[in-house]
């Protein structure tokens, strides 16, 4: 690879990995200060006194050991600045918060990202997560309100299925650390601050209600919000997943793609303006500075910072005549955005975009070589088939790790959208632009929105071919990284010819095999009996290797998704009736529903009793009578007949398990 500066890849990497061991480790001010000059003293000792001894290859991989050092100390400046103080979580107190951010909404609560400070006299800042019930209605605040609250701040829940999404830890990486659940008549709000959150989400806001006053239908309004601004909030979860299933997700991920296009449409615009060396610069620099306008007005999102910045890198190469490689740029901007937030390597979109431009980068201009022809039309539907499949390949380890799918169609739907897709977006924002200064015509509104839903009614066509989505997709951690490091083993093997290199990818690709059996084969001897936790319900399970057996009534598959591919469960039944006494090898678990019918027998040896449906029994009686060894409540029981038990169980000094609070109770057997 010509003109690729190695040094910056490395440092980049190893930032990362600095960044990832500051998250892990909890290192005093005192210990990294010290660590930083021991590795600063060490690489000067190995290079001023042992630079004849030690092969230069192997001396310059140690320069490199300071970086990792830097990376955690930028993870402890970082957390450091976002103020992690002592919560006091569960005490009412007032309490002043400020409107961060709008986070997508649920079928019951509208969220927010909001700052917080105690109105008791602390001048301590921290982030919570705001939430407020809805019955269907428009979000009641916006981003920049401030609003003045009594109530306690509780810790955000753990999953209550095994696998499930965990929220609270994706929020704990944001430092996002407690919650505060309200309704509407308990806050006070007051007027909203000014900062460049604010000013970006009005002027959203503002585009929303001249597209309203323009006569687009909400459906068509939310996809424009979508695909252009980068603000799915509203758009339906049945288009969204349509997206998803058609592999053309990325089109509503605002990056290098919609920057690409946009760079294409003002080159074109400004091109009569470069007739010498100052005008281009001019034009180079108000190119640059409409691209970062359009990452406000998207909320600066990390792909779409990444994308910005690489191409504001290149421009300001091209200008200053200096060559480069655009891997350079690629990990230049990683530094930056690293360096700024080191959080956001954990973002899902931080890690696609980089994964699908590295691999671009460096797949594109091999496979479009194999495949370009003289023609000139098919070499246009070849650039875009090449772009298509080498993103995809960057992409699908990732995208199988967290989503667990893979649309077999993705080329088809890719090769028939992206050709119009600079037509599409060019159409969306000169409509955009011409409705903030005059009402469109009639026409010019039905034709925006015929397009919009010729698009959408494609996409639905190739998402639902549902043989060709390939879901469920079991792909572990390890797996994940072994697939990373073949892919780069494999890319370095041929641009520096090294056998050696390809082997190495081979070995990982061998080990990501060795390593799903290994799985297999270690999942085939679990086994579990899980008491769920169902609002206003039961769900129990019992799983034998790769069988489930669900026990109860109105099972809400989704929920268990996660769960099923996880723990690699393929051969699924139902039982709708929920026995009360179930004998897993030597244990025993009886159960008490509503009828509070139970055997007061001590020849049962009962290990677990589960309390469900609320009975009226006198728990005392019953945990002298059968003296069980724990005691589990799951989510179909009153909070007043919990609260009442589990005091009864911490007198008699039995253990308490509340499917609510502590999420599934699971029984190794």
């Amino acid at each position: 690879m010509k003109l690729l500066n190695i040094p910056i890849i490395i440092i980049v990497l190893t930032l990362l990995f600095g960044v990832i061991l500051g998250y892990m480790l909890q290192i005093s001010w005192i210990g990294l200060t010290i660590l930083l000059g021991i590795s600063f003293t060490f690489v000067g000792i190995l290079h001023f006194s042992y630079q004849k001894y030690l092969p230069q290859k192997v001396l310059h991989y140690f320069y490199f050991l300071p970086f990792l050092v830097i990376g955690i100390f930028i993870t402890k400046i970082h957390q450091e600045q976002q103020h992690q103080v002592a919560i006091k979580y569960n005490e009412q107190d007032y309490y002043h918060l400020k409107v961060k951010d709008q986070l997508k909404s649920n079928n019951y609560t509208h969220n927010y990202i909001a700052e917080a400070r105690s109105a008791s006299g602390s001048n301590e800042v921290f982030d919570i997560l705001l939430s407020n019930f809805h019955d269907g209605e428009k979000a009641i605040l916006k981003i920049g309100d401030q609003i003045y609250i009594k109530s306690a701040i509780s810790k955000i829940t753990k999953p209550k299925i095994p696998h499930q999404f965990d929220y609270g830890e994706h929020l704990h990486k944001k430092h996002v650390y407690g919650q505060i659940i309200f309704e509407e008549n308990e806050i006070i709000i007051k007027e909203s601050v000014k900062n460049l959150n604010t000013i970006s989400a009005d002027i959203r806001d503002q585009i929303e209600t001249k597209l309203q006053e323009n006569g687009f239908e909400p459906s068509e309004i939310n996809f424009i919000n979508a695909i252009v601004l980068g603000q799915k909030k509203e758009l339906s979860k049945d288009v969204y997943n349509s997206f998803v299933d058609a592999g053309v997700i990325h089109i509503l991920a605002v990056s290098g793609l919609h920057v690409g296009l946009i760079l294409l449409i003002l080159n074109f615009i400004f091109k009569p303006l470069r007739r010498n060396k100052f005008s281009n610069i001019l034009v180079t620099f108000s190119i640059i500075a409409m691209l970062w306008f359009y990452a406000f007005l998207v909320g600066f999102s990390p792909s779409i910072n990444r994308a910005v910045l690489m191409f504001s890198f290149l421009s300001l190469a091209t200008i200053f005549k200096r060559k480069t490689h655009t891997l350079n740029l690629l990990a230049l901007s990683a530094i930056l955005l690293i360096v700024i937030n080191p959080c956001v390597i954990y973002s899902i979109g931080f890690q696609l975009s980089y994964a699908a431009v590295f691999s671009i980068v460096t797949l594109h201009p091999v496979v479009y070589q194999k495949l370009k022809s003289k023609n000139k039309a098919f070499n246009y539907f070849t650039n875009i088939f090449c772009v298509t499949l080498t993103a995809q390949i960057g992409v699908l380890p990732i995208s199988l790790y967290y989503f667990h799918q893979f649309p077999a169609l993705f080329l088809v739907s890719n090769l028939v959208i992206l050709p119009v897709l600079i037509f599409i977006l060019g159409g969306l924002i000169l409509t955009i632009i011409c409705s903030l200064w005059f009402r469109l015509s009639d026409l010019w509104v039905e034709t925006i929105e015929w397009i919009i839903q010729q698009l959408l009614r494609f996409i639905r066509f190739i998402s639902s071919k549902d043989s060709l989505v390939f879901d469920q997709v079991y792909f572990s951690k390890t797996m994940l990284l072994l697939a990373i490091a073949a892919l780069l083993f494999a890319v370095f093997a041929y641009y520096q010819k090294r056998v050696g290199l390809l082997f190495l990818s081979l070995l990982c690709i061998i080990l990501m095999e060795l390593s799903y059996l290994k799985d297999y084969l270690h999942l085939q001897n679990e086994n579990h009996f899980y008491v769920f936790h169902e609002s206003k319900n039961s769900m129990f399970a019992q799983q034998k290797g790769h069988r489930i057996l669900f026990y109860g009534n109105n099972l809400k598959p989704y929920r268990y998704k996660n769960m099923l591919i996880e723990e690699q469960l393929n051969q699924i039944v139902i039982d709708s009736s929920i026995k009360n006494i179930f004998a897993i090898d030597d244990k025993k678990i009886l159960v008490i529903d509503s009828s509070s019918v139970y055997l007061p027998a001590k020849a049962l040896e009962i290990d677990f009793l589960v309390l469900k449906n609320s009975p009226k029994v006198n728990l005392e009686r019953v945990i002298s009578d059968i003296q069980p060894s724990y005691i589990i409540a799951d989510g179909s029981n009153y909070f007043s007949y919990v609260n009442r038990w589990k005091a009864t169980a911490r007198n008699k000094k039995v253990p308490f398990h509340y499917t609510y609070e502590k999420g599934t109770f699971v029984i190794d057997y």
